[in-house]
């Protein structure tokens, strides 16, 4: 009997730790899950799309690596994916066929500094780290503090243009008032920017892919630098829309959605064949002031395909006027550098 007490109080530890280490696991996933969780489906792609690239150069690193690239790690360490931390060894990785415990099987081959910093990337999806509300503590006080000048743009050369997506989505139609000649729309805007200043090296410590920061064309309002890009045609524009925050990955990629209404003074096409009409409101964007089309370049979002825009699942009970997406088109003024968006609108 004192035999089978004896073996029990070895067995439950063992059972207990183990629980400890999965109830950490559902935590976490809990947390990045209530993070990813508030981001729009576009910057969710995006996110998956880029660490996806990374994993595929680290994927290639390892198939081209030779024995001249071998340089010892500092004080003779042993290269590993979580450092001091538990590893989710079953834990697959999307977008591949490996799990954690490959990688790390992977990484402890490593001799090299430098390759085995390319790891790192794997850290919040795979190790049993600190919190995340620790890892974005860490982060934001690393690249937004007062070192950080949002009010200079982040140009690195006068020689290169700075590039700057707008991807425009549709999702419905408000009001047309022809008589004052205004269209009301609902959008969703996405704008894509690259900000160096903004970047970090994931690792046990800044152990999160992307963080999120305060937006605003408002300087009292805004933690970094955004791009001067508003409805130029305006009754009311982008400056309206309600406050929400850019996701900003770690190699410095920022993405700032905003969704709500925008008015614009028309000059209508298809007046004369009321009420068989179908009508046409030109959209114009770019910047506010004309400082701000120097050295760069808004362009739009080639995932959008050649009409320039998308349209949204938004699909309103009733409206006068419905979108005709076969006239509909965007583009890009080659020599002022604005951007149209002609939409036409049938009647329902």
């Amino acid at each position: 009997m004192k035999e089978i007490i004896s073996l029990l109080l070895l067995i439950i530890p063992c059972f207990g730790n183990n629980n400890v280490f999965l109830g950490r696991r559902r935590k976490q996933q809990q947390q990045q899950q209530l993070i990813s969780g508030s981001l729009p489906e576009k910057a969710l792609d995006l996110l998956a799309s880029r660490k996806s690239q990374r994993l595929s150069e680290l994927d290639d690193g390892i198939k081209s690596r030779s024995s001249s690239d071998n340089r010892m790690l500092q004080d003779e360490e042993t290269c590993s994916l979580c450092k001091e931390y538990n590893v989710f060894e079953d834990d697959i990785i999307d977008g591949t066929n490996k799990t954690c415990g490959d990688y790390n099987e992977e990484a402890k081959t490593i001799t090299n500094s430098t390759e085995c910093s390319k790891y790192d990337i794997l850290f919040p999806s795979c190790c049993d780290g600190p919190p995340q509300y620790l890892c974005q503590q860490q982060i934001r006080s690393n690249i937004i503090g007062d070192g950080l000048d949002f009010t200079v743009s982040p140009i690195t050369s006068l020689r290169e243009e700075f590039n700057i997506t707008v991807s425009l989505q549709y999702e419905s139609m408000e009001n047309i008032d022809v008589q004052l000649g205004s269209t009301t729309i609902f959008v969703t805007l996405y704008l894509f920017w690259a900000d160096k200043r903004l970047a970090w090296d994931v690792s046990d410590e800044n152990c999160a892919e992307f963080t999120t920061a305060r937006a605003s064309f408002d300087p009292e309002l805004t933690e970094i630098w955004v791009p001067d890009f508003d409805l130029l045609n305006r009754v009311h524009g982008f400056d309206e829309f309600k406050l929400e925050p850019a996701l900003i990955l770690s190699d410095g990629f920022v993405i700032w959605p905003r969704s709500g209404s925008l008015t614009a003074f028309c000059q209508f096409t298809g007046l004369a064949k009321i009420p068989f009409d179908s009508l046409g409101c030109q959209f114009l964007f770019g910047p506010g002031s004309a400082n701000s089309y120097l050295n760069f370049n808004y362009q739009l979002d080639p995932e959008n395909g050649p009409k320039g825009f998308s349209k949204g699942a938004l699909d309103p009970t009733y409206n006068e006027y419905v979108l005709d997406e076969d006239l509909s088109f965007a583009g890009k003024d080659p020599v002022l550098g604005f951007m149209y968006f002609n939409f036409y609108f049938d009647r329902a």
